[in-house]
């Protein structure tokens, strides 16, 4: 079931891989940044560690060194030279974690250094604001506007919900004191009127009481 995010429920890194249209939001945002490289190489790393012929593999892990690694590539890493000794080394025959240190790496920079500013950024407010409601959503949303007899609108997490519900219980609470609160005002005023009425008659009509003479 797909995850619904707003600015109090913000997407992990894990997320944004599993969500096909956040990872394209964030892979524009990695653009822009001019680091789209680390991002596409860890999907493509990814990607490599669930091959499990070893020519694909192969073929597998010479593209992507010679799109990210080779001098002048098309995506080009600049990494340790450490590191790339080490890849090197799995060149004749690589094995399925023959990405894995450098994949650690680049995780790192994504998530404590690329993340924090992507959550931050117009494109990923936009996203929010712009985003469909997924069918779950939409439901929800159709039952809450028939509920309240308007329109909602807004992300509807659980939190946005009982949030909501709660605002407009208020709402509709305090539209109900203040017109108990004018039914009782003007009873009050009817209530005086009637009372003076009552007692002017009563003056006006009582008969005199004679004095008795001793």
């Amino acid at each position: 079931m797909a995850k619904e995010y707003s600015k109090k429920n913000l997407p992990t890194m894990r997320d944004i891989l599993e969500d096909v249209m956040l990872r394209n939001v964030f892979t524009e945002f990695m653009e822009q940044e001019l680091a789209v490289e680390n991002f596409l190489f860890f999907l493509d790393a990814e990607n490599y560690k669930k091959c499990t012929d070893q020519r694909e593999r192969s073929e597998m892990f010479h593209y992507i060194y010679d799109r990210y690694l080779n001098q002048g590539a098309e995506y080009e890493m600049y990494i340790a030279d450490q590191r790339k000794k080490d890849l090197e080394s799995h060149v004749n025959n690589p094995g399925p974690d023959a990405f894995v240190d450098l994949q650690v790496d680049v995780w790192v920079v994504l998530t404590t250094e690329c993340l924090p500013r992507f959550l931050k950024c117009d494109l990923f407010l936009n996203f929010l604001d712009n985003k469909p409601d997924s069918p779950r959503t939409a439901r929800r949303r159709v039952k809450l506007e028939d509920f309240f007899g308007e329109e909602v609108k807004g992300s509807l997490t659980k939190v946005e919900v009982v949030k909501l519900i709660r605002v407009k219980a208020y709402e509709k609470n305090a539209k109900r004191r203040a017109k108990r609160l004018r039914s009782l005002a003007n009873e009050s005023t009817a209530g005086g009127a009637t009372l003076r009425s009552f007692t002017e008659n009563t003056v006006m009509r009582s008969p005199r009481v004679k004095k008795s003479h001793r």
